[in-house]
């Protein structure tokens, strides 16, 4: 009589390098799953990996989540209905606002992200300085619009100044 016998492999998948955390020392076939804990001589510096933040760190190898970017305030002027319209352009949430406007008598604030977020907002006719800040934790989303429409005796050419924009961590811009 033939007898046939047949050998059966076990072949199992996994990480087959000794030197990684998960080496498997029973695995026959490499499945590209091994993990490497850094040597102890790297060194690793935290930082803002992004370049086009403004915190931007060339010797970090290691993002921490730290980038911070700029935001833009820019004015529209609408002579027809004596409206000062501040748009921003963020990426980053907005917390807190203030600025101040030259030459102009300011009647009264409303609208845009700051009231549909629900934020307080307050301006100074005597000295020309508007504000706007959260009362409930909500903030303004990263994005662009219109933070806040003015209201003025007549509209004119205008700058802003004293400009700070916050969100609940820190300070993102301040002139």
């Amino acid at each position: 009589s033939i007898r046939r016998q047949r050998q059966m492999c076990i072949r199992d998948r996994g990480c087959t390098n000794p030197a990684a955390t998960n080496y498997n020392p029973l695995a026959t076939i490499d499945n590209g799953s091994c993990t490497f804990t850094p040597s102890p001589s790297a060194t690793h510096i935290g930082g803002c990996m992004d370049p086009n933040a403004v915190n931007y760190d060339p010797n970090a190898n290691l993002n921490d989540g730290s980038c911070k970017y700029c935001v833009t305030l820019t004015l529209e002027i609408d002579s027809d209905n004596n409206e000062v319209k501040v748009l921003y352009d963020t990426k980053e949430e907005i917390a807190a606002w203030q600025f101040g406007l030259q030459n102009l008598e300011i009647i009264e604030a409303y609208g845009g992200a700051t009231e549909a977020n629900g934020f307080g907002s307050y301006c100074n006719i005597d000295n020309d300085q508007c504000a706007g800040w959260t009362n409930s934790g909500n903030l303004i989303p990263a994005g662009s619009g219109e933070l806040i429409i003015i209201k003025v005796e007549a509209a004119s050419a205008t700058c802003l100044e004293n400009i700070v924009v916050s969100d609940y961590s820190c300070l993102l811009y301040t002139s």
